[in-house]
């Protein structure tokens, strides 16, 4: 098993897989995974796509619209997917989505991951999910972002090789106060993590219909049109030249201990998952190694939820009681979510109870004051006692994040060994900065150009004193802040060829 996992910081040219994008795939060699043919084999194997995100305060909703993804090598440009997706990064804290699956990819070694993204829309919304507030940030750039892991990646023939893109919404999002007022401004912090032979540590959501009824003896059955189940309406499903999101069919392995609800959140057996059944699937991809001849390790189903997208109701709160005998517990509904009032969990036969990190846990593992983000359908009581038949609950493993403050003033001293900073601030003194290994120092204003390959960020020796910074990050214990983001201020732009 190799895991590779980097920090790729983008300038405001680069913003996010959120850019205000070209809508196609542009430039380069773009080309569809060839298929093998008698007189010229080509070894392929298959790369599933999956997106997941950090938590964000500011915000209720974060959503992209996605045009293309491609995997770069010397060799040039491999489409994964094409056509448009809308994807809601905050609904992917606890768990990740399958974007993309492509068959067919060849197999060679690549270096990098280009996203091409049309749009980003921020929603906020208030305690009854009225809209309070929705943003669309103006994003220069030409809506191309390269990924570039710490090193390249193989592709291997008849294995599935697992990308996962990270994106730190709450870091990339910033307040800049101008002569008008105040603006958002998307200064994405991304992760991209090369799972190889190995399962990713976050469960997976995929969604689709059944093509292949349950096979008892083999304990599987066939998903097709599988995509990710966070999509705000429908759109294009990309055309034929990579992503096979309209047609892709992903082989799932059911089990004992597999749950399976159905539309009015009871627990049901794998006989109702017969062709034609729209399903939601949370699960892991298997292990490389299991691959046989379809040439596709298949998906391991948790849990398996019978309805179209959204008949699910999602939530995030906190336990108000642990569970009692009967799988009964109070949950306190985070704001914004249109639920007021404590709401009861019913965890039933079957509930799949996890970690965010994807770790399976038992009922009795559940505390009062829990984080937990649950799935379940609604049943209404006309006594007021309203339950949330459950199907899934995903417990927050992380101590909740320190606030992030901001501070301008004037570089007086750097030691690049030591990775520090000391700042003078008008009106409060000098200030320690510690500035750890992945946080980018940007320029500012942008760079007037930038190379589409490009990551944007300078060395932290760019600093010298006497320049004026912008500084993002939390407090230490020992009064210095530890920075995520610095931002040089220029008198004028700097071109990068």
């Amino acid at each position: 098993m190799r895991r590779v996992r980097a920090l790729v910081p983008i300038w405001a040219v680069l913003c996010l897989w959120l850019l205000d994008g070209c809508g196609g795939s542009g430039g380069g060699s773009s080309a569809a995974p060839p298929q093998a043919s008698e007189t010229s084999p080509v070894a392929a194997g298959s790369v599933a796509v999956l997106l997941t995100d950090g938590p964000a305060r500011d915000f209720s909703e974060v959503w992209v619209t996605i045009t293309a993804v491609e995997l770069l090598s010397e060799q040039g440009s491999v489409l994964l997917f094409s056509g448009e997706k809308q994807v809601d990064l905050l609904r992917l804290r606890d768990e990740a989505a399958l974007f993309s699956l492509s068959e067919n990819v060849p197999a060679r070694i690549y270096d990098k991951i280009r996203l091409t993204v049309r749009s980003v829309e921020l929603v906020r919304r208030d305690a009854d999910g009225g809209i309070l507030e929705t943003v669309e940030p103006k994003l220069p750039g030409n809506g191309k972002i390269d990924l570039n892991p710490r090193a390249p990646f193989a592709v291997e023939p008849g294995t599935t090789l697992v990308v996962q893109v990270d994106m730190d919404a709450g870091k990339s999002l910033h307040v800049v106060e101008t002569g008008n007022g105040s603006k958002y401004v998307f200064r994405p912090v991304v992760f991209v993590e090369i799972l190889e032979g190995a399962l990713p540590g976050r469960l997976v959501r995929l969604h689709g219909t059944v093509e292949e009824g349950a096979d008892p003896a083999a304990g599987t059955f066939l998903l097709c049109s599988a995509q990710t189940a966070y999509t705000a309406r429908p759109l294009s499903q990309g055309d034929d030249s990579g992503d096979r999101a309209g047609d892709h069919c992903t082989l799932v392995e059911i089990s004992d201990s597999t749950g399976i609800f159905d539309p009015a959140g009871e627990p049901t057996s794998a006989h109702a998952l017969a062709p034609g059944t729209e399903v939601t699937v949370v699960g892991l991809f298997e292990d490389a190694g299991r691959a046989d001849a379809q040439d596709q390790a298949p998906f391991l189903a948790r849990v398996v939820e019978i309805g179209p997208t959204g008949a699910f109701l999602a939530l995030n709160g906190s336990l108000l009681s642990a569970p009692d005998a009967s799988g009964l517990a109070d949950l306190a509904a985070d704001a914004a979510q249109g639920i007021t009032g404590p709401l009861t969990l019913a965890l039933q036969a079957g509930t799949g109870i996890f970690t965010d990190t994807g770790v399976p846990l038992e009922p009795g593992d559940l505390a009062e004051g829990d984080r937990v983000r649950v799935h379940g359908v609604l049943a209404l009581s006309p006594t007021g006692e309203d339950l949330l038949k459950t199907s899934l609950v995903l417990v927050e493993t992380g101590a909740e994040p320190a606030p992030s403050v901001e501070k301008q003033g004037t570089v007086t001293g750097i030691d690049l060994e030591a990775r520090t900073l000391e700042l003078a601030v008008e009106g409060e003194g000098d200030l320690c900065v510690s500035v750890p290994e992945d946080a980018p120092v940007f320029l500012e204003p942008a760079p007037s150009a930038l190379s589409g390959e490009g990551e944007g960020s300078v060395p932290l020796d760019t600093i010298q004193a006497g320049d004026p910074v912008r500084v993002r990050g939390t407090v230490d214990a020992t009064g210095c802040l530890v920075a995520d983001t610095i931002w040089v201020q220029t008198d004028a732009p700097l071109v990068v060829e």
